[in-house]
Order: C-alpha cells, then structure tokens, then sequence
C-alpha cells in the first residue's frame, strides 16, 4: 500500500480513536518500542484509556521521512508520543514547539501505556538524537 492509502486510513482511524501516537515495532500491545522515530514500522494510535487502533507506518521506509512523519502527526491532532528512542534533532524542536509531549521509553507497549495512563512519564526535553535525524538514538 502506498503512503496517500495509509493517510486515508490514518485520517480514518484518528478520527476513532485518539491522539495519542505509540511507534512499536509490531501491531500488538506485547510489542517492543521502537528504536526508530519517524520511521517505526506501526503507529497504535490511543486514546485516553489506553485503548489502541494499529496501523503500518507509510513513512517506514522513506527515505528523509523527518519532514513528512511530523506534518502527518500535526496534521492528525497528535498531541502525544510515546516511542522506544529520542526523536532526531531536527524534529524534537518542531515537536516542542507545537506542544506535542514526547516521551521515551523502554520495553514494551502494554507497560508504557500503563506508565502514561498513571503518570509515571516524564516528558522528554532533550534536543534530539545526534544523529539529526529520525531514526532517534539511544539516550
């Protein structure tokens, strides 16, 4: 499927379920965080209560997708991010900037959306990822 089928699909299921973005590496609530910022491979998309909707990320294999991932989140009303690594310096500004909280966290999907839903997550402040892309690192 290309990236214009997942958006439709992306407008569809933001309109149902929340905005909260988590970027895990499988579609599943067992699933690992992902090591990598704009292009995880799946985005569960949750509401307040934790409940999630998943969808393949059109962005995973782009390359240069920093620029496009984030106009996608703030296109949607994302105003939170959960993910496994630190966005890239480019995009952790623009994040900020629009009041989108970001926050880091390892393991798995189930145990951070139970840290979110207690609040137990801190918000990331940091500058980025080295790197200065969006691939995130390790912090």
């Amino acid at each position: 499927m290309v990236a214009a089928e997942w958006a439709v699909a992306w407008v569809e299921v933001v309109a149902v379920a929340g905005n909260i973005c988590i970027l895990a590496t499988a579609p599943s609530e067992s699933a690992t965080l992902s090591d990598k910022f704009c292009q995880s491979p799946f985005l569960g998309i949750a509401d307040e209560n934790g409940d999630v909707v998943w969808v393949e990320n059109p962005f995973a294999d782009v390359d240069g997708a920093s620029s496009m991932f984030v106009k996608f989140l703030l296109d949607k009303g994302i105003e939170t991010v959960i993910a496994g690594t630190s966005p890239g310096a480019g995009v952790a500004p623009i994040l900020s900037s629009a009041g989108v909280k970001v926050y880091v966290v390892k393991g798995n999907v189930a145990d951070a959306i139970e840290k979110y839903k207690k609040g137990y997550l801190q918000t990331y402040t940091g500058e980025g990822s080295p790197r200065g892309d969006c691939k995130g690192g390790e912090r």
